[in-house]
């Protein structure tokens, strides 16, 4: 018995260890007179989901890029960046052959963008920065009819997948609206992204090495959007309109308005944009453990109609030279109607017809927030020597309604038998609240510290209901109906010391070393099919 168990072990050692056999793939990117492209996004899918981002980097100043870390297998690599043709190429990664290296990808300028925009506004739109990169968002006129979410898919690094889904090479990145976790980039990141129109940002900034006094979220790297404001003495304004078509019509407008004396300011501004998208998207899809739906194939097509207003307003308070007040207050509202077919068809590893059916759905979504923030920072006789204190609170009110209809289809694509109807509803209301602490203390001409403190007050309520047609009537499908109730809690410390050798503003050498302590307590409860759970934790997170 004792050598059946020891056999066991070595196989169950031999197999962990033959799966986290891994690879990767390096390259450099060069344009069409072989200059190295810098910022280019680079990243993989597998070949048989073309929809999941499974790695993803940039390329450097010499257009060099590298890919660790990767399973064994098949994958498609693809390049892209602004102002270039889109290339994709189909890499195998095996273990007589780990370390795939491409010679040169020569990506060619494209010529439907370079006519619109000066080629020098591109250098001028990204900025290297200490923590990672600056992407000034009010200078890319491309997307000036577009939005938040529109920006990202064309940042560094960053990749928006065909579900709405941001990662940041490669991982997971916190959402901040001017520095701070809001209440407008919301639970569902991507959709409340999409209700900010891209001419009220003013820059977006990419962290991609946090340090210890962001919060643990943001691991895999932070996304900060940092909304316009209009800064000139007096009173002063701008408006702006605009118009797009092609396949996405687009309609908007802005108005900013401020005031500003020698201890007061006073801002407003307002965002109304409106948009219809159409939009196709074939997925093919292997299912390896499901021999009836072998091969599963999706032609998705929708319209999407969109109105958004956001309205803003700032008053600045500043008495003296060592103390300043900021009241700040966001209304954002967000209007949706989609109209989606989908189409599945399967079949086995024969290629043997299983099964179709196609899916209509029709969706009309209203969304609501607002927010208010409160700043105060002090600064004393030593300029680098600062104390700021932030407090914001959101609400959130979220109502989605959804018929379905879905309809068998013989292999001919002809109906069989009546269409399953159903309806959904989704409604969703949120509170977030935050407070923090911060102070920064100079030490001499070598370094500083930075500590402080931030907490978080997280509630959710969402009501999910389905019914299904029955007897020509609806019916409440309990299995899929309830309502959810969740809280959270985050209480967080951080000490930081950053330093530097030789001058500071041009150093030889800069370093930071600091930690984090947080406390988290969540609890969540459904209401109709009772069940409740608890998960309260202490981490450390050191940073260097």
């Amino acid at each position: 018995m004792l050598r059946i168990i020891l056999c066991l072990y070595i196989v169950v050692i031999h197999l962990s260890a033959f799966a986290q056999e891994t690879g990767s793939i390096t390259g450099k990117v060069l344009d069409s007179e072989n200059a190295p492209v810098e910022f280019v996004n680079v990243f993989i899918t597998t070949k048989t989901d073309s929809t999941t981002i499974v790695s993803g980097t940039i390329t450097d100043s010499t257009g060099s890029f590298a890919l660790s870390d990767l399973p064994l297998g098949e994958y498609v690599i693809h390049f892209q960046f602004i102002g270039f043709v889109k290339q994709k190429h189909t890499v195998s990664l095996k273990a007589e052959n780990k370390y795939f290296q491409f010679d040169t990808i020569v990506l060619e300028t494209d010529a439907t963008v370079l006519n619109s925009v000066e080629v020098t506004a591109f250098r001028n739109l990204i900025q290297k920065t200490e923590e990672g990169i600056v992407v000034r968002a009010s200078e890319n006129i491309t997307q000036i009819g577009g939005t938040a979410a529109d920006l990202l898919k064309n940042m560094p690094g960053v990749l928006v997948g065909a579900e709405g889904e941001i990662t940041l090479r490669g991982k997971s990145p916190l959402i901040l609206i001017n520095g701070r976790v809001s209440g407008i980039g919301g639970v569902d990141r991507i959709t409340n992204l999409e209700q900010i129109p891209a001419s009220s940002i003013e820059r977006i900034e990419i962290i991609t090495n946090p340090s210890a006094k962001y919060d643990a979220d943001a691991e895999g790297g932070i996304i900060n959007i940092v909304l316009k404001q209009n800064a000139g003495w007096g009173t002063n304004g701008a408006v702006a309109l605009g118009a797009g078509f092609g396949d996405r019509y687009r309609i908007n407008g802005s108005v900013l308005l401020n005031h500003r004396t020698s201890k007061w300011n006073f801002g407003l501004a307002y965002d109304n944009w409106f948009t219809t998208r159409t939009r196709k998207q074939d997925g093919d899809r292997i299912n390896y453990n499901l021999p009836n739906e072998y091969f599963l194939t999706q032609r998705r097509s929708d319209e999407r109609i969109v109105q958004t207003q956001t309205a803003r307003f700032n008053i600045d308070y500043t008495p003296d030279k060592k103390n300043s007040f900021r009241l700040e207050g966001i209304w954002l509202f967000d209007g949706e109607d989609n109209r989606e077919t989908v189409i599945s068809s399967t079949e086995t590893s024969a290629y043997d017809f299983t099964g179709r059916n196609s899916r209509y759905a029709n969706e009309i979504r209203r969304f609501h927030t607002g927010e208010l923030l409160l700043n105060y920072t002090r600064q004393f006789n030593n300029p680098e020597q600062i104390l700021t204190f932030n407090a914001s609170s959101s609400i959130e009110y979220n109502r989605e309604n959804t018929d379905l209809s879905t309809q068998t289809l013989s292999e001919q694509s002809s109906p069989i038998g009546n269409p399953f109807l159903q309806k959904t509803h989704n409604y969703e209301d949120a509170n977030l609240t935050n407070y923090s602490v911060d102070y920064v203390h100079p030490i001499k001409n070598k370094g500083m510290i930075e500590t402080g403190y931030k907490g978080i007050l997280r509630f959710i309520d969402v009501d999910f209901l389905r019914s299904n047609q029955l007897n020509g009537n609806f019916v409440t499908d309990s299995a899929n109906t309830d309502l959810f109730q969740f809280s959270e809690q985050i209480h967080a410390v951080y000490l930081q010391y950053t330093g530097w050798i030789g001058d500071k503003q041009e150093p030889k050498w800069k370093y930071n070393a600091g930690i984090r302590a947080e406390q988290v307590f969540n609890n969540g409860n459904t209401i109709l099919n009772p069940i409740e759970f608890t998960n309260d934790y202490f981490n450390l997170f050191p940073s260097t």
